[in-house]
């Protein structure tokens, strides 16, 4: 088993960009930082990345990130996952 210490960020398809913007920025509190075609990075005040928003048609949670121990290596997370019948992406 992987121990995550921590979920690192998460990404949600929306469509309703703008509008998602709109409550991250002024009900959450975080900030815009980057734009990249129809995706929108939102990070907090210390600059971590928090969300990731993606224009689509339908609205779902499409990927969590989680921080793990740095001791683990890349190689030997993707084969713990994938044991566990887990997709796993560098």
């Amino acid at each position: 088993m992987i121990k995550a210490k921590r979920i690192g960020h998460a990404s949600f398809d929306t469509s309703d960009l703008e509008r998602q913007i709109d409550y991250y920025e002024h009900v959450v509190g975080l900030r815009v930082a980057g734009r990249d075609g129809g995706r929108v990075f939102l990070t907090n005040s210390t600059g971590q990345l928090t969300i990731v928003l993606a224009k689509a048609s339908e609205q779902q949670c499409s990927r969590i990130a989680f921080e793990v121990s740095p001791e683990l290596s890349f190689d030997d997370m993707g084969k713990r996952l994938q044991a566990d019948g887990l997709k796993s992406e560098v």
